[in-house]
């Protein structure tokens, strides 16, 4: 343990409150409406999506409150913050998402849990 140093730091935008998932040697993190896919050997960025904060949002929603990403196979999934899933191939961004759907029933609650 002693011998451990840091190879590389990478500075996020925001203050984040999830654990990172780590497959195949990405790094997949989130804050409300973003997602960064991050190299783990080299720190590189290797996308970046991000999406304006909906108006109007009430409790956990309106605090930007986030709970990750899911993987499975090459799909990414997270939730945005009114309650859409969206969905992505792994090598891809969520600029262009392959699916994008409501997940919450009219007059519910927004999702409060991981998207898997």
């Amino acid at each position: 343990m002693q011998h451990l140093v840091p190879k590389w730091i990478f500075a996020f935008p925001r203050t984040l409150e999830v654990t990172p998932v780590v497959v195949d040697g990405v790094i997949y993190v989130t804050s409300v409406n973003e997602a960064h896919a991050i190299d783990a050997r080299s720190g590189r960025e290797l996308w970046h999506y991000a999406r304006a904060r909906t108006q109007g949002m009430v409790g956990e929603a309106a605090s930007g409150t986030n709970r990750g990403v899911a993987v499975l196979g090459d799909r990414v999934v997270m939730v945005s913050d009114n309650a859409h899933l969206l969905r992505t191939i792994a090598q891809e961004d969520f600029s262009k998402p392959s699916t994008s759907r409501s997940a919450r029933p009219p007059g519910r609650f927004p999702i409060s849990a991981a998207a898997f």
